[in-house]
């Protein structure tokens, strides 16, 4: 399905698009609102399984969908969902991801399964703007390089999605403002480890982000990464009742933090012979890191 030019009040429900050579449903620099994706099944399209680029979109609502492997190892780098902002002035906003399964596949160079580039064009009212409005919320997602990634975005919002076999990261968000993370749980489930899926790396980075909240996330064997969760250069996160159990090397590594809160959180690595720390801070300044519940370490 190629949307251009103008559109309005777009409804695909109950549809397979699969194998084709593009993508499955492409906002090709389009003037569109109102738009509902329900119910269908995208699939081994190798453009992307839905993909926004330029124009002027807002309201898309992607719901109860299987998307998986729309890539390839051949093509340029695309993602099962994408929505970049880039080459718009007035962007992709106000979207909606919920319940579906979106996953495969990790030998594509620079895959993903939920992709947000926010930065778009200087506005003519507004000069430079990162665009966002977006809820992610109660989806399966699992092998690709980078299951999310946001980049440049405001105003997003992630809660109830499991994740799993992030080969790079499991969650990648870079000069972002004013992500909301509640409940999210990242694993490594024993029943998966088969094949290449050992090499996953899944860690979380947050790079260059001001004003987020991270709450109730649960985090465990990240192997590889530099820690479980890294915030690196980072201003005013608040980062409150989180679980990092098992990960190589540091749970909660912060580099570079400013004027931010770290409290009520459990960090632990219990594995035989296990030599990582729980909590590493290198410069930064101003920030308060309280009540959270570590072993003890000797140095």
């Amino acid at each position: 399905v190629h949307l251009v030019q103008n559109n309005r009040n777009v409804a695909i429900a109950d549809c397979h698009f699969y194998e084709n050579r593009g993508v499955g449903v492409y906002y090709d620099d389009v003037n569109l609102h109102q738009s509902n994706i329900t119910n269908c099944h995208i699939s081994y399209n190798r453009g992307g399984g839905i993909v926004s680029r330029a124009g002027n979109v807002r309201n898309i609502h992607i719901a109860g969908c299987d998307i998986e492997s729309n890539m390839h190892p051949d093509s340029p780098p695309t993602a099962n969902v994408l929505l970049d902002c880039t080459e718009s002035p007035y962007g992709t906003a106000e979207v909606a991801i919920t319940g579906c399964t979106i996953q495969h596949n990790h030998p594509s160079p620079d895959s993903a399964n939920i992709r947000i580039l926010g930065g778009s064009q200087p506005s003519p009212k507004l000069g430079p703007v990162r665009e966002g409005h977006v809820t992610i919320t109660g989806n399966v997602l699992s092998d690709v390089q980078v299951n999310v990634h946001l980049k440049d975005c405001r105003g997003v919002t992630l809660s109830g999605n499991t994740f799993w076999m992030g080969f790079r990261h499991n969650l990648l968000v870079e000069g972002c403002h004013s992500v909301v993370m509640g409940p999210n749980n990242f694993d490594r489930n024993p029943r998966y480890a088969y094949g290449d899926a050992v090499d996953s790396r899944n860690g979380l980075v947050f790079r260059n982000c001001e004003d987020c909240t991270l709450s109730g996330l649960h985090v465990t064997n990240v192997h590889g990464s530099p820690a479980g969760l890294v915030l690196e250069d980072c201003r005013r996160m608040n980062l409150t009742g989180c679980t990092i159990l098992d990960c190589d090397h540091v749970g909660l590594l912060l580099v570079n933090l400013t004027d931010s809160r770290v409290s009520g959180c459990l960090i632990r690595d219990d594995r035989p012979g296990a030599e990582s720390v729980p909590i590493k801070v290198t410069g930064g300044r101003g920030n308060m890191i309280v009540d959270n519940l570590l072993p003890e370490v000797s140095e």
